[in-house]
């Protein structure tokens, strides 16, 4: 609290009393303008003339947050399995950042749920069209192509993603699932001796596959980006 220009000031070593204000001004600044005083000492003479004192601004806007940050922090909300399928639709090529166990299954999940089912209704409309068996089986192999052809990219992307969380690299994701799935794709009608051999391989490797997709992602952030479950880890 600052003290009035009118208190009385006694005078050391004499009876006079002077006030705060005859002190400051016969100051070796008092005669300084305002741009060359000190801000302590314009602070103080404008609080001894009973001016009013500068107050904190309360406006502050408080620093903002990129998404990123957002959810290494908070982390991602928990989706229903079918929530997932969705959101691993909309992010159909997107091969960047880290996937939960949760969304991996819930995708596959339902992947298999709509082959089964398609399937199915495409075998009761061949025996309502009363189709012979060779144009049964044509149609049905011409739809699962199409299914396939559909849903692998997204189907890749999110095991990448799945990968990321476990702090693997795009390359584990390429030699551990992708060739090996893109192999039984394209190749699994050859029937051959290297074939055959290349097949057992790849039936090792999606165990391996079917081992991590089962694993806990690792805690916090890591190079691919921030942890999915970072909130339920609280």
């Amino acid at each position: 609290m600052g003290l009035a220009a009118s208190t009385q000031l006694r005078q050391y070593g004499g009876p006079n009393t002077l006030t705060l204000g005859q002190v400051l001004a016969s100051s070796p600044m008092s005669g300084a303008t305002d741009e060359t005083r000190m801000p302590s000492q314009q602070a103080l003479i404008d609080d001894a003339s009973g001016s009013t004192m500068m107050q904190p601004d309360n406006n502050v806007t408080p620093p903002a947050f990129t998404h990123q940050q957002e959810s290494a922090m908070v982390g991602e909300p928990r989706l229903s399995l079918w929530g997932y399928f969705v959101k691993c639709m909309k992010n159909y090529a997107n091969f960047k950042g880290r996937a939960r166990r949760r969304e991996y299954w819930g995708f596959f999940l339902f992947l298999c749920l709509i082959m089964i089912v398609s399937s199915l209704l495409f075998g009761m409309i061949i025996g309502i069209l009363q189709l012979d068996e060779s144009a049964g089986d044509t149609i049905i192999d011409v739809y699962i192509w199409v299914v396939y052809l559909i849903f692998l990219l997204p189907l890749w992307a999110v095991a990448c993603r799945r990968f990321h969380d476990l702090d693997r690299s795009t390359k584990n994701f390429a030699l551990l699932y992708a060739l090996p799935s893109g192999f039984y794709l394209f190749f699994s009608e050859i029937q051959n001796t290297f074939f055959m051999a290349l097949k057992v391989v790849c039936g090792i490797l999606a165990l391996v596959c079917l081992i991590l997709f089962c694993t806990d992602g690792v805690d916090g952030e890591n190079e691919y980006g921030p942890d999915p479950k970072a909130a339920e880890r609280e």
